[in-house]
């Protein structure tokens, strides 16, 4: 009785999975059918996109005339980045040693009887989630799953406290291209030339290769 009831679970589970890549099958058809009229076919870009792609050139000279396709956005095994380059934004960053051990020892404590153990003893293990270890009998683990310099980014980019590196200096997010207070600074700086970007992204908007929404 048991087998039976078994086979006849697993038989219309069967049915069941059929009947639902059968529509699946004859629904993917039917949209199909409505997207393509018959005779016309469907252009395919260089990925494979039903409109064209971004890096497609033959539609504008311009763009063919200023576009690396060696240039790729992601980086992988093939494609690295630059040794140089590297090097260089290297430069830019601090060096923070995260392979250092902190050690918190309390001198003249007002609690007594554990002189002894300074030194000696763990009674509390801090760490992160990347550098786990097992913790000795008797200590207590304290999990920090965000590190200092996480937080100090969070204070400094979101809020209008102390301010070290910030991208809302003046409380407002400073996008450089938009004609508000301090949208300036980066043509003084020099960093970006927003005359020229703008410049870009509106030609791209010309070319048809992006869409501006206003």
């Amino acid at each position: 009785m048991l087998l039976r009831r078994r086979l006849c679970a697993v038989a219309v589970s069967a049915v069941a999975l059929f009947l639902m890549l059968a529509s699946q099958s004859m629904h993917r058809t039917h949209l199909l059918t409505l997207a393509t009229p018959p005779g016309q076919t469907t252009p395919q870009g260089r990925c494979g996109c039903a409109e064209g792609c971004v890096q497609d050139m033959e539609a504008s000279d311009w763009f063919r005339q200023h576009f690396d396709p060696r240039q790729l956005p992601v980086l992988n095994h093939t494609h690295i980045l630059d040794p140089q380059a590297r090097s260089w934004w290297l430069g830019l960053q601090r060096n923070f040693d995260n392979q250092r051990l902190e050690e918190v020892m309390m001198n003249k404590a007002v609690t007594s009887g554990f002189e002894g153990d300074v030194g000696n003893r763990t009674t509390h293990h801090f760490l992160y989630p990347e550098s786990a270890v097992d913790v000795v009998g008797g200590a207590s683990l304290v999990l920090l799953p965000f590190k200092v310099r996480d937080l100090q980014w969070l204070t400094s980019a979101l809020s209008t406290g102390h301010i070290t590196m910030t991208y809302m200096r003046q409380g407002n997010w400073h996008h450089y291209w938009e004609e508000n207070l301090h949208a300036g600074a980066f043509r003084k700086t020099g960093v970006h030339s927003a005359e020229y970007e703008t410049q870009i992204i509106q030609r791209l908007a010309q070319e048809h290769k992006i869409t501006l929404h206003p």
